[in-house]
């Protein structure tokens, strides 16, 4: 089989594979604010539904090892920002509280 380098999986299967296997890897956890997420459909908050992010934002979206899920609204907050400096800002939001 043919890989897509686009996509950085062979298929579709292997991409939400492995976003499983994240999942379950992170225990369900954001991997920038560590809080609890919910799947679509819960009955929650949207913003801290599951959102794929790529750690480093200067790569591809699709590509092993630079996928992490995330809560909606930290996805939203990280924007473009290096993984490192977000970690930071939310430490130091932490350390405020």
């Amino acid at each position: 089989m043919k890989k897509d380098k686009a996509l950085g999986f062979r298929n579709q299967f292997e991409l939400e594979k492995y976003i499983d296997d994240l999942m379950i890897g992170q225990d369900g956890v954001c991997a920038l604010t560590s809080l609890r997420m919910l799947l679509d459909g819960d009955d929650c908050d949207p913003e801290l539904s599951c959102s794929l992010d790529r750690s480093d934002s200067n790569g591809h979206i699709c590509e092993r090892g630079n996928l992490q899920i995330v809560c909606k609204f930290a996805n939203r907050w990280k924007g473009a920002s290096d993984n490192d400096k977000f970690l930071n800002l939310i430490a130091t939001v932490r350390a405020l509280l």
